[in-house]
């Protein structure tokens, strides 16, 4: 993470009856926000060309709108046993372009590539109340 993301991360409210993982966020740069969502034993597997798509124990569904965001995620273990993951931002601090945002995948992380609509900095809003900046809304 660049240093210019330092103070910048906070850790994500998840839906009280899913498991708890870490989000963060940092304003990559005037035209981008990612986003960071740490979830345990969600497995990835590269492909020919280098990228890296869900294995089938995984499932994640993110949804995007001009000013919120969904990540919902299913792990299956070994046993069969299923965990559910799910972070929602209510209202993000700008507007975003969402057929222009990016959803990438590493070994126990969703990365969310943010094109805001406006050029302008989230540093004040992040660094304040985080990613989402009306957690009281369901």
């Amino acid at each position: 993470m660049p240093d210019s993301a330092k103070g910048l991360m906070w850790e994500g409210r998840w839906s009280p009856n899913q498991a708890s993982v870490g989000v963060t966020a940092y304003d990559k740069s005037l035209e981008c926000v990612t986003v960071t969502a740490v979830i345990p034993g969600l497995g990835v597997k590269s492909s020919l060309f280098g990228s890296k798509t869900l294995d089938n124990r995984s499932k994640v569904d993110v949804k995007l709108e001009s000013r919120s965001l969904e990540i919902c995620a299913e792990i299956t273990d070994k046993k069969g046993k299923v965990t559910k993951y799910r972070y929602k931002a209510n209202k993000l601090p700008g507007t975003i372009d969402v057929a222009s945002c990016e959803e990438k995948y590493k070994k126990d992380q969703v990365i969310l590539s943010l094109k805001k609509d406006d050029q302008i900095s989230w540093e004040v809003q992040l660094s304040s109340k985080g990613l989402d900046q009306d957690p009281s809304c369901t």
